[in-house]
């Protein structure tokens, strides 16, 4: 396989791990802090929050145990895409991170004396929030995607071919 391809996946696995691990810790700083919330609403809230990282984490590790099926997929990465990958998987988590900080670590889109409701509308936020920027999400169907078969090429893998 391609070095570039290679370190580009990588990097881009590495990125969503860092963003699941800040979501954690957000969470464990949050449960030490002198005014916790009920259980119910801070796993209500983890549970949403892990639904923005966890589906993509597992689209790339089925990608790495399929890996022998993949490689008739272009390997091939030009310095154009690897900068658009990069900038735009970047972007979406830098904007999840500061969101997710913000929203449940700080209560900063909703400060209402109740925290058992205040955690869950924050958390609402940072899901509607990461739901605009979702778009910013392509890289990872362009990196981790099924190969598809030119025409004209036989079909290498065990499924057999269209009627």
């Amino acid at each position: 396989m391609n070095d570039n391809c290679d370190r580009v996946r990588m990097f881009v696995f590495h990125i969503w791990i860092l963003t699941l691990i800040v979501i954690l810790l957000v969470f464990v700083v949050a449960y030490f802090s002198p005014v916790t919330p009920p259980f119910s609403s801070t796993l209500q809230s983890l549970e949403m929050l892990t639904g923005l990282v966890l589906p993509q984490i597992g689209i790339m590790t089925a990608f790495y145990f399929n890996l022998d099926a993949q490689r008739n997929k272009l390997n091939s990465l030009t310095a154009d895409q690897i900068a658009v990958v990069i900038t735009l998987s970047v972007l979406y988590h830098v904007v999840c991170i500061f969101s997710v900080i913000a929203g449940v670590g700080f209560h900063a889109f909703d400060r209402t004396s109740d925290p058992d409701s205040a955690l869950v509308r924050n958390t609402a936020a940072v899901v509607s929030i990461m739901g605009l920027f979702s778009l910013l999400l392509a890289p990872i169907a362009f990196l981790f995607s099924k190969p598809e078969h030119n025409a004209g090429t036989p079909n290498n893998d065990d499924t057999p071919p269209p009627e």
